[in-house]
């Protein structure tokens, strides 16, 4: 009985553990985002003042190059692609979610899952000098990460658990075994 109420706050205390480096990693990732598009912020405005002839992707990828993101995305107010990373091509696009932080004008975290892979997104609204909204920077990574390392830490606390949970039963069997004999002995 002992042994059982011990492993149940074992297990509570290791699920209590991994949630908070859970969230943990995904603050660490929320603050890599901003950092990345503070950086960001005025070189995308410099370059979308004075747009080059070169397509979208040829501007994400000058725009890029920080840590690593999976990749960035530049939306104009209409709801168009101005820069976007080649490996976003096919997953992220200026939709809905993208657009809808424009009624408040402040950044927005999505945690997706898109196409298998666990995809981080901070959508920062660029603003001018005179704060009023020029364009979105989508700074995009891959969090798949995150779950991998909770699963591999859900995984070794398992199997140590496992192993405690046949060390009580080995020892709980041992002891009342030399009980039952002492007891019979003295018969």
């Amino acid at each position: 009985l002992i042994a059982g109420f011990l492993l149940v706050i074992a297990v509570a205390v290791s699920f209590i553990h991994f949630r908070r480096e859970q969230t943990a990693l995904r603050d660490d990732l929320n603050r890599r985002a901003r950092v990345i598009a503070k950086s960001l912020a005025p070189p995308a405005i410099r370059i979308l003042k004075n747009p080059p002839a070169v397509d979208e992707e040829d501007v994400a990828e000058r725009l890029q190059g920080q840590g690593r993101t999976l990749g960035l995305m530049i939306c104009n107010l209409e709801g168009k692609a101005i820069a976007r990373s080649s490996t976003l091509s096919d997953i992220v696009a200026c939709n809905d979610d993208v657009m809808g932080t424009l009624q408040g004008g402040n950044e927005a975290l999505f945690l997706d899952e898109t196409g298998g892979q666990s995809l981080h997104r901070l959508v920062y609204p660029l603003k001018d000098r005179t704060g009023s909204l020029v364009v979105i920077l989508t700074i995009v990574h891959d969090a798949s990460y995150i779950s991998k390392r909770v699963m591999s830490a859900v995984t070794w606390m398992t199997l140590t658990l496992a192993i405690l949970a046949i060390v009580i039963a080995v020892g709980t069997y041992l002891a009342s075994r030399r009980s039952f004999q002492k007891s019979v002995a003295h018969l």
